[in-house]
């Protein structure tokens, strides 16, 4: 899990390094170091196409991002160099922007952001226009689950395999189904949160690789259905369970609400009658 395979856009590769307490990041290059003016504009240009800006990348910089790389993050002082980690964070290049960013959030923040990322199950289907090919494997396995997931829950749920009809007008078909499946989603967000939290005493972005493993892991283990249970169920069955008693239980109130407010109205409104009429 090599950084400088992660860390790619365009035709630029960066690697991100500690070294005495801090982190660095670098672009990768074969000779280590800008030799000529035109080499040195080449690689300007090529940052200010990927990551945008066009002043904010000064031959200095540039000579000292080939050449030993710029510090991002000082773990001694759990402190963030500004001025050369807004270059990567006001870019164009969205991942290396929450890499950078999450350098000095603490792993609560980074369980949290991450939960609220999971939940915008729409994004899988946005940004394929001019994604790389691994962004573009990452949003099609993002919606063959999110459409398993759907499609397990519809055929346990809605379809009746006795008749082999579906029962889309069965109100407490339905309402299981709409439980199940959040419950299924938030599952899974907060498994990828509890990950990236872990994953985030490493260092970037292999620790978004090492979360996204630890993540599925803890998806794996909250699905596994426990044997000595009659009938066997997993963390989330039970989740789901409780969910649905819930939801039931919070319509009954309602519902009765509903009534006494129903009834009460009524009351005053006969009293009025009674006074006017």
């Amino acid at each position: 899990m090599n950084s400088g395979k992660l860390l790619k856009v365009g035709d630029l590769s960066f690697k991100m390094f500690k070294e005495d307490g801090k982190i660095y990041i670098k672009i990768k290059n074969k000779n280590n170091e800008i030799l000529t003016l035109r080499e040195y504009e080449k690689y300007r240009k090529q940052l200010q196409q990927n990551l945008g800006g066009k002043w904010k990348w000064d031959r200095n910089f540039v000579a000292q991002l080939m050449e030993k790389g710029v510090p991002l993050y000082d773990e001694n002082v759990l402190k963030r160099f500004r001025n050369s980690s807004s270059k990567f964070i006001n870019s164009q290049f969205d991942d290396l922007t929450k890499y950078v960013q999450r350098l000095d959030e603490s792993f609560l923040k980074v369980a949290g952001t991450t939960f609220k990322e999971e939940m915008k199950i729409w994004e899988s289907f946005k940004g394929w226009k001019g994604g790389s090919k691994l962004t573009k494997l990452g949003k099609s396995t993002g919606i063959a689950g999110i459409g398993l997931t759907f499609y397990d829950n519809a055929t346990g749920t809605l379809y009746n395999e006795k008749t082999g009809q579906w029962e889309f007008n069965d109100g407490e078909k339905m309402k299981k189904f709409a439980v199940d499946t959040s419950v299924d989603l938030v599952a899974g967000a907060g498994a990828m949160a509890l990950g990236a939290a872990a994953g985030s005493f490493f260092l970037p972005p292999l620790g978004t690789a090492v979360g996204a493993v630890a993540g599925a892991g803890i998806y794996a283990v909250i699905n596994l259905k426990i044997s000595w249970t009659e009938p066997p169920k997993s963390v989330v069955d039970v989740t789901k369970d409780v969910a649905n008693e819930t939801v039931d239980t919070v319509r009954e109130v309602a519902s009765k609400t509903v009534d006494a407010v129903g009834n009460l109205t009524c009351s005053i409104g006969n009293k009025l009658d009674k006074v006017f009429w």
